[in-house]
Parts: C-alpha cells; structure tokens; sequence
C-alpha cells in the first residue's frame, strides 16, 4: 500500500495555497515535504508529458508517436492527478490520474453545433471526491469556447461566446471558480462571470485564489494606454500593479499564505524575460544566466521556504528560496508548469 499523501499546495498556471498563520513561522519544525512538478520535455520530435517527484522524473502514459504535455498538477489521499495536451488529430485534453490517461469529452449540450473539438486542458482541482478541469475547446480558429468539467461533466462557461477561454481552476467549499478571458479579462465563481478591471479593457487572467476571508485574488496581466503590458493581481476585481509599465511583464501563478499574497511570472529586463515573483506587491528577481530567458508558472509557499517553478532557456527549473535547481540537463527543451507540495 502507497503511503497516504496529505494535501498541501497545488498549483498549475493556477497557485492554490494554504493558510498559515505568520506566528508559526520559524517556531514550530516544519514536517517534511515531497514536491512535484508538472511539465513536459521535447526529445528529437515528440513532446512527452512527466512530472518530477524531489526531482526525479515520472513519464506518464504516452501512446507512440502522440505528443503530450502536463499544464496542471494536483494531489488528494495517494492519488496524484496531471491535466493537459494530448496532441492527436485533433489535439485532445488529457487527465492522468497515478499515471493512467483519460480524454476528456467535448461538453454534451453546445451552444454551437460546430463547437465538436477536443478540449486543451489549463488547469485541475480536487475537493473532496470532486475533480473539477478548466480548459478550452479550439475549433474553426480563431473561435473558442471556455468549459469546465466536474467528474468528467462538460459546462459551457461565457454564456456560449465564440471567443472564450479559460487558465485555471480553483475550489474552496462548495465554490469552484475558473479564470479565463470573455471578450475582457473575468473569472466565473460557480458559472457566473465577474469582470476584472482594466483602464484599457486589455488584459488576462493567469490564476485565480481565495482568502480566508472570502476575498477573491486573481492575477495575470493589463495594458496600459501607452501599450506596455504590466503584471497585475486583482483584488476583489479591482487592479493593483505589480510592474511600473516602463517594459512587459505578466503574473502566472498565485498563491496565498495567512496574509501573504505572493505572484509568479516574468518581467523584461534589457531585451529578454526574467523570473520573477511578487511578495505582497515587492517584486523580487529570480537568479538566471546573463542573456538567458527565464519565466515562472508555478509558486508554493510552505512554511519558511518558497517553490517556485518554470524554465531558463531550454532547462525546466525548480527555484527553492532563490537558489536554482535545474530538472533537466538542458540537451531537450523542456519547462515546468506546475508545482505541489504533499506530505510522504
């Protein structure tokens, strides 16, 4: 029998995380912790989905010849779930749970007849015996339309526009909320949409969260009236600016610890991105190689550490409190979209 796993942070483009109170910090000895990180890596012409447990690699089931990648990772009781691509003719979403794949359908009820394509998957959430999917059905391009699935159930989100998509997922209680963009950056909060506020109206969610106190956290990206587009966490629908507009940036992650709010993704510096995270609003660097390009989709807080994922270059990173700890050996282009932390 599998040691039992107790669930902690799960993150995926979405950062889910756990409340701490900041008086424990320091005092109490911190219990051990696995991390697994989500992603894929691309050998000579096919893409395979893994995740990496403390660093080793786990391949999940690919058939020969499909392309595969992992976009959101999650854990609850001994069962680790995966959600992502699973590029067929056409491409088609993917769960893996402990390893074995199943497709996700197309919802049944369609507000378009011609909406008849495989979903890609952006994000996954387990809440009791509940497994709740974000993702996007891409047909007769540009056209998308935005749907989250519980146990497998398909629900139009967007009240059936043609240009809709969705990031990530969250649930906390009885509530599951899905970031996505209709038209305007919003997340919907069981199917009804609330907008995200933007001096342009141009923007996107990356991830979606909520406090203990019930107040709704979400971040990604605006553009400003000079055009430069600036990482931005959303409170309660309302803007906070992450990055001063003088050069691009863009938040992916999110996670919240007790009162801390931290945010994950990247900022240009010279001509090339740079990981980056955000601690209550601070912006702080990620170590990288001078020319390198770098960025991070993945953030989990725990106790006094801080995880953070993403790439650098052709390399899929794991950060712990700024120190870089390559997944990969940099011969294959790989990247880490996900992280969660589970107790062993």
């Amino acid at each position: 029998m599998k040691p039992a796993l107790t669930l902690l942070p799960c993150l995926a483009l979405l950062a889910l995380g756990c409340s701490s109170g900041t008086s424990d910090r320091g005092v109490l000895p911190q219990a051990p912790v696995s991390v697994l990180v989500g992603g894929s890596i691309t050998r000579e012409d096919r893409t395979e989905a893994l995740y990496w447990k403390d660093g080793t690699a786990v391949p999940l089931v690919n058939e020969a010849g499909i392309h595969a990648r992992v976009t959101g990772l999650a854990a609850s009781g001994s069962d680790v779930y995966a959600v992502g691509g699973h590029s067929g003719h056409p491409a088609e979403g993917a769960v893996w749970k402990n390893g074995v794949l199943t497709l996700v359908q197309p919802p049944l009820h369609s507000p378009d007849p011609s909406f008849t394509g495989n979903p890609a998957l952006a994000g996954i959430a387990v809440a009791g015996q509940d497994v709740y999917v974000a993702g996007t059905i891409f047909t007769n391009s540009p056209y998308s339309l935005a749907v989250a699935w519980k146990n497998g159930a398909g629900t139009v989100l967007g009240g059936g526009s043609v240009v809709s998509r969705t990031s990530a997922i969250f649930a906390k209680g009885s509530d599951v909320y899905v970031a996505g963009w209709d038209g305007s950056a919003r997340y919907w909060k069981n199917g009804v949409a609330h907008g995200l506020g933007s001096s342009t109206g141009i923007g996107e969610v990356e991830a979606v969260a909520v406090t203990d106190a019930g107040e709704v956290l979400a971040v990604g990206y605006t553009v400003s009236t000079g055009g430069v587009q600036m990482a931005t966490l959303w409170r309660n629908g309302e803007p906070v600016f992450l990055s001063d507009g003088l050069k691009g940036a863009s938040a992916a992650a999110l996670a919240v610890a007790g009162t801390d709010v931290y945010a994950a993704g990247y900022v240009v510096t010279g001509t090339t991105r740079r990981a980056a995270f955000w601690k209550n609003g601070v912006q702080t660097l990620l170590p990288a190689t001078a020319g390198s390009s770098s960025g991070a989709y993945g953030i989990a807080p725990y106790g006094s550490d801080l995880y953070i994922v993403g790439y650098e270059d052709r390399t899929a990173v794991l950060w712990k409190n700024g120190t870089e700890i390559p997944l990969t050996d940099g011969r294959d282009s790989a990247w880490a979209s996900s992280i969660c932390l589970v107790h062993p």
